[in-house]
């Protein structure tokens, strides 16, 4: 019962159908598409905000805005080097 056992699969697996199609439209989707709808809601969120502020007649608060993005930008994850 202690002895080894080897797999008897010898080859690399294949690939599966459209894998290859499905790899191409996600690295497009992540170099080409994904940063512009990511700056499109942000701006979005913006305005979103600002209207609101306007409607409501409130000052501006840039204390809770700089606190908001240096909490995100804390628990971006960081390139590794």
């Amino acid at each position: 019962m202690n002895e080894k056992t080897r797999s008897p699969i010898k080859d690399k697996p294949l690939r599966t159908p459209g894998q290859s199609l499905r790899e191409e439209r996600n690295r497009l989707w992540e170099d080409r598409i994904e940063p512009w709808a990511m700056l499109a809601i942000f701006f979005s969120a913006m305005a979103a905000l600002e209207w609101f502020r306007h409607y409501l007649k409130s000052p501006p608060m840039p204390w809770l805005f700089t606190a908001v993005a240096a909490r995100a930008s804390e628990t971006c994850p960081r390139p590794r080097t």
